[in-house]
């Protein structure tokens, strides 16, 4: 699951450290280390949305 949760954080993570709002990539820079348990913890329930439109 870290793999995926790295994966989706990425995005994120470029997009931050693209900004010209410094307020904004301060702000990032400061939950990022949580962020990516929440995604962790919420993936299996990701994944189970997807297979639902799969199905």
């Amino acid at each position: 699951m870290s793999e995926a949760a790295d994966a989706l954080l990425a995005v994120s993570d470029r997009k931050a450290a693209a900004t010209s709002n410094q307020g904004v990539g301060k702000l990032y820079s400061g939950v990022r280390g949580k962020a990516k348990g929440y995604v962790e913890d919420a993936l299996p329930q990701l994944g189970g949305t997807i297979a639902g439109f799969m199905a």
